[in-house]
């Protein structure tokens, strides 16, 4: 009896525990400079403002993730119990440090894109390529480097051994009709304290490249 009467506490201990909503540390980043609608993700029982700039990613702050994904609601109302969010972000499994990329698709309604976040871990050799587009692309930092292949709509971490306070010659080339086609070439500086976060995004047929520094001497994420 009284082994029956431990295994219901450890079960109902169990359930309990799988009801609560997983915490995450999410960053959130806008694809271009546009404004945005009023945001905010679910934390507790209340809700949590989310900010996006096109400059550089927020602050890490801790919100809720529920199965199925990250839960965001229009406006600051908290929802009722049962409500679904307007909007609910498939993240990828086993992170809870999250960027989230947004934009205006069509009808003017927000898009998302969850990533794995590693700024916390990171270090200046670790340059992180988002690929927002509808095209595979290649970046190649440094010319006697070999091009790294970034699949549409992923990410991938590029490791950048080249000294520091120095620079390097960077080429991204995107896959057209079954070739490489090199879209975007320059020089680059490389700095000691701080790594790149590069994001290639599409306007038509137009691809654009954004270079956003970030300090690796940053606040820890909490």
């Amino acid at each position: 009896m009284k082994a029956l009467l431990t295994f219901t506490l450890l079960l109902f201990l169990n359930l309990t525990l799988a009801a609560k909503p997983e915490k995450l540390s999410l960053r959130t980043l806008s694809l271009l400079p546009m404004e945005m609608p009023e945001l905010h993700a679910l934390e507790g029982k209340g809700l949590v403002p989310l900010s996006f700039s096109h400059i550089e990613p927020s602050k890490p702050i801790l919100v809720d993730r529920l199965e199925g994904g990250l839960p965001i609601y229009n406006g600051s109302t908290v929802p009722e119990d049962g409500a679904a969010p307007t909007h609910l972000v498939k993240l990828p499994s086993a992170t809870r440090d999250i960027l989230l990329i947004a934009w205006m698709g069509e009808g003017n309604k927000p898009q998302f894109l969850a990533f794995p976040d590693d700024t916390a871990t990171a270090s200046r050799e670790d340059w992180m390529v988002i690929n927002a587009t509808t095209k595979h692309i290649a970046m190649q930092v440094g010319a006697d480097k070999k091009p790294v292949p970034v699949k549409a709509g992923t990410q991938q971490c590029i490791r950048v051994d080249v000294p520091t306070n120095s620079g390097s010659a960077v080429t991204i080339a995107a896959m057209l009709e079954d070739s490489w086609k090199p879209f975007y070439t320059t020089y680059w500086a490389i700095y000691e304290d701080k790594r790149c976060l590069i994001m290639v995004v599409q306007d038509g047929e137009k691809m654009m490249v954004r270079q956003i520094f970030e300090d690796i001497a940053k606040s820890p994420v909490p």
